[in-house]
């Protein structure tokens, strides 16, 4: 799926985010998009998976034959992690993984391997019982090991040490494949995976 995005502006009552964002991201790319804190990165990210609309400009997705995808489509083709993203906390692992196998199909068939594969020992826990490092590896492999055409990440790396950045990347370097991925961040390790980062602050 390619995604082109032109002349993007957003602004929350009298304050521009960004303004004429303009730039085609095409399937398979790897993008970074660097910017501190406040400075609109989470809203690009949910303006190109659809949940914000822009202020201004057209954003435009396209399937592999250049035939335009409607936007109401696109969530069923786009996986998403971030650190404001909620869980089911009432599940146990093996049982969200199960539940989110009926909407997605996983990369790994076998779900209990799929599971051992976040490096969680206490897999009869519930969610809610996980600390936030653990429930951010939740999220990164939902988006990462379930099928998708673009994974969108934001700040990856919160909450997480220095062994879960590197079991991040290496999730990423396993399991990406053709996908395109999008990062949004402000940590340079986050980028390790991605050979162009733009700076959300040129858009000011």
């Amino acid at each position: 799926m390619d995604i082109i995005l032109n002349g993007l502006t957003k602004k929350y009552k009298q304050d521009t985010i960004f303004r004429d964002f303009t730039f085609t991201i095409k399937a398979g790319d790897r993008l970074g998009i660097s910017g501190p804190n406040g400075s609109g990165k989470s809203t690009l990210l949910k303006i190109l998976s659809g949940q914000v609309s822009p202020t201004k400009g057209e954003r435009t997705y396209l399937d592999e034959n250049g035939k335009k995808i409607e936007e109401e489509l696109v969530f069923g083709k786009i996986s998403y992690a971030a650190p404001y993203i909620e869980l089911i906390e009432e599940y146990t692992l093996p049982e969200l993984l199960r539940f989110y196998a009926n909407f997605r199909q996983p990369y790994l068939p076998n779900l209990q391997e799929l599971a051992e594969l976040s490096g969680l020992k206490f897999k009869n826990r519930f969610i809610k019982e996980y600390s936030s490092g653990m429930k951010q590896r939740v999220k990164l492999l939902l988006a990462l090991c379930f099928q998708s055409e673009v994974v969108l990440l934001d700040e990856p790396s919160t909450n997480l040490d220095a062994e879960g950045v590197a079991w991040t990347n290496s999730l990423i370097t396993e399991f990406l494949q053709s996908r395109t991925i999008i990062i949004a961040s402000n940590e340079v390790r986050d980028f390790e995976a991605v050979p162009k980062v733009l700076d959300i602050v040129t858009y000011k």
